[in-house]
């Protein structure tokens, strides 16, 4: 695939204006779901040779990347970016001319180099470009002067990339408003060329509808993932694991110690605050053992954290949902095994969560087979949610007990929960997944499925209760393979 195709499919990007120096920590955001990165330190054009930015950039799992160069000097930049046509995919060639005085005779010098590097390099080109909602017309003034530059050369066309930011005195707490996506909109439209837009910070839902509304090809972020480096993972690791993942990666490839720390400090923030006593001794390490041996410390400290909001879940009246065993024992040795390592992973969540709900398990016999499996498998225990009712959960009642068929049924014996809980006289809900989702529409063959397993129904209503939100609830917990995806607003 062609670096332009490959540049084209980038929806999620970490932002030029974030900390990207390290290699370690492009690496982990690109496992967490980042499409591309920026280099953050500015390559100077007119360097006495490659050897040290070789070895900066030459690691394949660190693409695609675009490297930011900068120079007055055309010929040098020219230069430069042929030699590193193949230590990168692209160049973000900055708008950097101190000899300039007048601003548009500095606009006028970069616009020639970018002509220049069009004519004369392979290797596609970003532009950054400052914007507001109040100065669209200059905006769009602009980008059509830096489309009709790359299209001077006819063998060129279509290289250029165009990344929208705010003005750089409003950088440092820049958000991107409402108003600020009607302009993007209006420049997208206006310009014949592919637009990347930095937001500084979003959620991933923003994001998604940012990019629905605009039309830009994708999002550049910066705040977010500095203190959540899985921002764009659509299963959601925990911090810690993050940092795990993270300290591996620096053992492998040399990382200053003062990028760790800063990194570290970013994503553990809150829990940082929290134990002062940690983040003291994090100021202090000298080497990546002794930061793992905080990092141990740390968790130590979050189990018990997690174990004090569960308990005061179970004493404060939180909301309370239950997992029923009373069809249970109908199952197969394999599907018993099966329902164990759900209520193992859905026992987790409950632990990991901010805002956890005061969990029970009914109907478990302790001489039953799936009681058995669950020591077995080292799972410590100290509305019926059914896929055929026809009343759709619209929000969560305190006052009512939210209960889970605890079934695994590979023989697809219908309508059992529902049965039973109308032989009960129990009220059945099913989860809105009709509501907010569809069929994927993409070409190509997918399966379909909105058959759930236990566990992934308590993360939909656990996260339901962390955020009130269907929508995020349904997308970050219904795996891909289902083949469904939300509806466009």
């Amino acid at each position: 695939m062609s670096k332009l195709k490959i540049l084209s499919s980038c929806k999620y990007i970490a932002s030029p204006f974030s900390n990207l120096e390290d290699l370690s920590w492009r690496l982990l955001l690109r496992k967490l779901g980042v499409h591309l990165c920026f280099n953050t330190s500015l390559i100077k054009a007119n360097f006495e040779g490659l050897d040290n930015v070789s070895s900066l950039f030459g690691n394949q799992e660190d693409r695609p990347l675009v490297v930011q160069v900068s120079s007055e000097d055309p010929d040098s930049v020219v230069a430069t970016v042929n030699e590193l046509q193949d230590l990168c995919d692209a160049v973000d060639i900055d708008q950097c001319n101190s000899s300039c005085d007048d601003k548009n005779d500095a606009w006028n010098a970069w616009i020639t180099c970018i002509e220049k590097v069009q004519r004369d390099c392979k290797i596609p080109i970003f532009c950054k470009l400052p914007f507001s909602w109040q100065t669209v017309d200059e905006t769009v003034r602009k980008g059509n002067l830096l489309q009709e530059a790359g299209c001077k050369v006819k063998a060129v066309v279509g290289k250029e990339f165009l990344l929208l930011h705010k003005q750089r005195k409003e950088k440092l707490n820049a958000i991107v408003t409402n108003k600020d996506w009607d302009a993007v909109k209006i420049i997208c439209e206006s310009v014949s060329l592919p637009f990347i837009l930095d937001v500084g910070t979003l959620s991933l839902w923003e994001i998604d509808k940012c990019i629905q509304h605009t039309g830009v090809q994708g999002v550049a972020v910066s705040d977010s993932l500095e203190t959540n480096p899985a921002l764009f993972s659509k299963k959601q690791p925990t911090i810690l694991e993050v940092v795990d993942n993270y300290l591996e990666l620096c053992e492998m490839y040399h990382t200053p110690l003062l990028n760790v720390k800063q990194h570290l400090q970013g994503c553990c923030y809150f829990y940082l605050c929290r134990f002062h006593g940690i983040n003291t001794k994090l100021e202090e390490v000298k080497n990546i053992e002794e930061i793992k041996m905080l990092i141990d410390e740390l968790k130590r400290e979050m189990a018990m954290l997690s174990k004090e909001r569960v308990e005061n879940a179970m004493k404060n009246g939180a909301q309370r949902v239950a997992i029923d065993f009373t069809l249970s024992e109908d199952m197969n040795n394999k599907e018993v095994s099966k329902l164990a390592a759900q209520l193992r992973q859905l026992y987790g969540s409950n632990m990991k969560s901010v805002s956890p709900v005061d969990l029970h398990l009914t109907g478990l016999e302790t001489n039953g087979r799936v009681y058995r499996e669950c020591v077995r498998q080292s799972l410590n225990f100290d509305k019926l949610m059914v896929h055929k009712s026809e009343t759709i959960l619209e929000t969560l009642d305190k006052d009512k007990v939210y209960i889970i068929g605890g079934l695994v049924d590979h023989h697809v014996l219908k309508d059992r929960t529902k049965s039973r809980a109308e032989t009960k006289r129990v009220s059945t809900a099913r989860l809105p997944i009709d509501v907010y989702m569809e069929r994927k529409s993409e070409p190509g063959n997918h399966s379909f499925s909105k058959v759930l397993t236990v566990n992934q129904v308590f993360d939909i209503l656990l996260k339901f209760h962390e955020t009130q939100d269907w929508r995020c609830a349904l997308e970050s917990s219904i795996p891909s393979r289902k083949g469904l995806v939300l509806k466009q607003l």
